[in-house]
């Protein structure tokens, strides 16, 4: 089957072939050659992946890989801003074990950091971030803001010897909004900053803007929590220091807003414990009222077809579903899938759901809330599904707009099981009035009270703006 593995020069029943380095040395290893019949000495490498270890789709009982290691730098199959926010992260030593207790506060000019688009001059770049209609593709924008945060609260939590002693995790998206469209003639500045911290977690602040205006097109916000690399349990991480009246009145309205969404969840919590494990729980009384409300005149769709209202639509056929096996060229610096890939392929799918609701282009307003719960590996097989939740009317433009949800879960048809690692909630606009959008209407208990929730989380969202 082999002749011979030499430098790059691969001999497959008799043909020369050539394969980048990357490729011959997994290929030499199948072969049972030594590496270093391949190149004189092993490769540097940026990023060492043992993927078996990781405990994803790899794992005993799941398909056999042929991959153990990559001498090459996961950025190198992402965008060229992430694969540049992954390189500065380069010269900080991460998941070192130190003393936490030298670490010293920090103020938010210390983590701030920012990442330049030259669309003008780079026509590459340009091209890879255009949408068919020649807007700027927000998927590829949701990857960078991911990368750009871990990038942000990594300098955060760094000493002054280089190390960050933390294993930092993604765990939640406040909200992205988009305020107006951006083109592809100006340049971009992608930037932000921390602005709260909390005994584990940090909230990293950032915009978009392009070079004609200061005003940002776009602005959100990402949660991370650090974990000791050897326990998996929360640690403490460098408080945040406010130095000016602005920054002390920022850190202030996003202490609240956590507040508030400790106090959700202890309700939330409080209704689980009164109904019982596996029974759906809502947040409120004026919820449970609009759960009723939407069900009354959902179960009119399956029982009174003839008489249901001409303008709804049952929750489940929104649906729209489609699913991956996770590779090795989406995999972030510690090995996972990167939490960009995954936004951006959520929000791909929420895209097409909501252009097949509306008839017409529909145009991203923001991203509600995205919550990341447990963790994606290489081989995983994920299955991505989608509806509508409900559709309203914004109160400023008077477009209307479609709520929808996009929930990850990674299937392992081994042992027939399945669990949620994401959700996503993603807001687009209608902005042709011609024809009104339907309404969505539940048709059993649980899809009520999922939707009633999700429509009180967002006002009351709204209202922390």
């Amino acid at each position: 089957m082999w002749g011979s593995v030499l430098g790059r020069n691969v001999f497959i029943n008799g043909l020369m072939k050539r394969r980048p380095y990357g490729v011959v040395v997994r290929q030499a290893r199948l072969a049972g050659a030594d590496i270093q019949s391949v190149r004189g000495k092993e490769a540097p490498r940026t990023c060492v992946n043992e993927w078996p270890r990781l405990g994803g789709g790899l794992s005993a009982g799941g398909p056999v890989s042929h991959y153990s290691v990559i001498p090459t730098r996961p950025g190198m199959h992402q965008t060229k801003i992430v694969d540049a926010l992954w390189e500065r992260r380069k010269g900080i030593d991460l998941e070192k074990n130190t003393q936490r207790e030298q670490h010293k506060r920090h103020s938010p000019p210390h983590s701030a950091t920012k990442i330049s688009y030259d669309f003008e001059n780079d026509a590459e770049l340009r091209d890879s971030y255009s949408n068919p209609w020649g807007f700027i593709r927000v998927g590829r924008v949701l990857e960078d803001l991911d990368a750009l945060a871990g990038t942000i609260v990594a300098r955060h939590c760094t000493n002054e010897a280089g190390e960050c002693p933390y294993m930092l995790v993604t765990v939640s998206v406040d909200r992205i909004r988009l305020l107006h469209r951006a083109n592809l003639r100006d340049n971009m500045h992608l930037e932000g900053r921390v602005i709260w911290t909390g005994s584990s977690s940090a909230e990293i602040a950032m915009k978009v803007t392009s070079t004609w205006t200061e005003e940002p097109w776009l602005e959100a916000s990402f949660v991370f929590v650090a974990r000791d690399p050897t326990t998996g349990k929360a640690a403490k991480i460098p408080p945040l220091v406010t130095e000016t009246t602005a920054e002390a009145e920022v850190f202030a309205a996003a202490q609240r807003k956590h507040d508030m969404y400790k106090s959700r969840r202890e309700r939330a919590s409080a209704a689980q414990a009164a109904l019982g494990e596996g029974l759906p729980s809502v947040m409120s009384e004026e919820a449970a009222k609009r759960a009723a409300e939407l069900l009354r005149r959902g179960q009119v769709i399956t029982d009174l077809p003839a008489l249901a209202e001409p303008n709804a639509v049952p929750f489940a056929a929104t649906r729209l579903a489609n699913s991956l096996i996770c590779q090795p060229q989406q995999r972030n610096i510690h090995g996972r899938i990167f939490g960009g890939f995954l936004m951006r392929r959520a929000f791909e799918l929420a895209f097409s759901a909501a252009y097949l609701f509306a008839g017409a282009n529909p145009v991203f307003h923001e991203v509600d809330r995205i919550e990341f719960r447990q963790p994606v590996n290489i081989g995983d097989l994920l299955l991505l599904e989608s509806h509508v939740l409900y559709t309203s009317v914004s109160q400023t433009t008077g477009y209307q707009r479609m709520h929808i949800e996009v929930v990850a879960r990674i299937v392992k048809p081994e042992t027939a099981s399945s669990m949620v690692s994401n959700t996503f909630h993603m807001t687009f606009e209608k902005r042709d009035s011609s024809t009104p959008l339907r309404d969505v209407l539940p048709t059993t208990f649980e899809d009520a009270i999922r939707i009633a929730n999700i429509e009180e989380h967002n006002q009351e969202q709204e209202q922390h703006i």
